[in-house]
């Protein structure tokens, strides 16, 4: 765990470093689920991916080995 908590404050430091490089680099706008879909819908679809894939999750730990 030392050896990932080094490595993490490393690549910290190093993208900090070079933060005005990475802000320059292109990006796609924000999307927002709730002005796409509307408040309701947008709940109901994360909450559906959700379900998707807590019963992924279950049926992956639950098959036979």
């Amino acid at each position: 765990m030392l050896i990932a908590l080094a490595a993490f404050i490393a690549g910290s430091a190093i993208g900090a470093a070079r933060f005005p490089w990475w802000v320059t680099l292109p990006s796609l706008p924000p999307v927002s689920p709730v002005k796409l879909l509307g408040r309701w819908t947008a709940r109901g679809v994360h909450l559906v991916g959700f379900a998707a894939i807590a019963l992924l999750t279950i049926m992956l730990d639950c098959r036979p080995t």
